[in-house]
């Protein structure tokens, strides 16, 4: 229920993303739909309300599993994006590993983007490092796949949903990255 005047009449709740970055790319998966390995965890923690989410550079618990037994009950469409150099020392998540979610969701309209050279900074701002040449290329190209894949999955526009289902996505990243789609 929204009270807040400036916001009433202003959200359409039925059509909610969440995406996060890092620790938040692991809480949007939780409430994607993934699913976890402990008995305390006794509930459900998809949300239906949202309708796609955005993964920057997951981090990847498996904890023994498979990708398919902890992302497989994904139902939304996803992207995931990271980098090659995209390795962490907590958690030691190392860049080949980010890929995993992606590979553990069966469902349709899954994106994946693996910037070259691309590593955790790229897609959270500079903070542990001073930016470098490239950094603004790299959030140009994110602002870009991941608008393109907002407008398609929350507002329905058939000429994104081309853009990254056709080669144009693929076409428009593959100088700095890979891009795959299932």
């Amino acid at each position: 229920n929204i009270t807040d005047s400036v916001l009433k009449g202003r959200l359409d709740l039925s059509k909610v993303a969440l995406g996060g970055h890092s620790f938040g790319a692991g809480t949007t998966l939780g409430i994607s739909g993934i699913t976890y390995p402990l008995k305390a965890v006794t509930k459900k923690l998809a949300d239906s309300r949202i309708k796609a989410a955005v993964y920057l550079s997951p981090p990847v618990n498996l904890h023994g599993r498979s990708p398919s037994e902890v992302y497989g009950q994904i139902k939304i469409p996803g992207l995931l994006m990271t980098g090659t150099n995209d390795n962490s020392p907590i958690g030691k998540t190392p860049a080949e590993d980010r890929r995993k979610p992606f590979d553990g969701i069966a469902a349709p309209h899954q994106y994946l983007v693996n910037y070259k050279n691309g590593d955790h900074a790229i897609f959270g701002g500079s903070s542990h490092r001073r930016a470098r040449p490239g950094d603004e290329e790299f959030h140009q190209s994110i602002n870009k796949v991941v608008g393109a894949f907002l407008d398609a999955y929350l507002l329905n526009d058939k000429s994104a949903k081309t853009w990254l289902d056709g080669d144009g996505a693929k076409a428009f990243v593959e100088r700095n990255a890979m891009f795959e789609r299932k």
